[in-house]
């Protein structure tokens, strides 16, 4: 359902959620983004990969050189801009589906979750 409502942005559900939280984080590392998004960093690099080969990411050696971080570029920062309210009309048509009430509950239990998961 998200991922055909973001259709006209050219994104996918989950790289409109990776460059979210790049955007968010403000250039964060591999590691950082790895453990905001709960994914292993092989996947994180795996998944940063069509972002980069579209100019939507940019990834910059960090202070050490050995740690890379990631970086919104402003073709990324534009797509973001074009697919919120896509994003938003999405969630709108899922919350009257599903019930507000049973959208509140399924995100205090995945917040309850991902606190397990992130302690682990």
């Amino acid at each position: 359902m998200f991922d055909e409502a973001l259709q006209p942005s050219g994104l996918r559900s989950g790289q409109f959620v990776m460059l979210l939280s790049i955007a968010r984080l403000g250039d964060p590392t591999y590691g950082q983004l790895a453990r905001e998004l709960v994914m292993d960093t092989s996947t994180i690099v795996r998944n940063l990969q069509p972002l980069q080969r579209e100019n939507l990411i940019d990834l910059v050696a960090g202070p050490d050189r050995r740690r890379k971080t990631v970086r919104i570029t402003a073709g990324g920062a534009a797509r973001i801009r074009q697919a919120v309210p896509l994003w938003r009309k999405a969630q709108e048509s899922f919350n009257s589906r599903v019930g507000e009430d049973r959208w509140t509950r399924m995100l205090v239990d995945l917040g309850q979750t991902l606190e397990s998961v992130r302690g682990y």
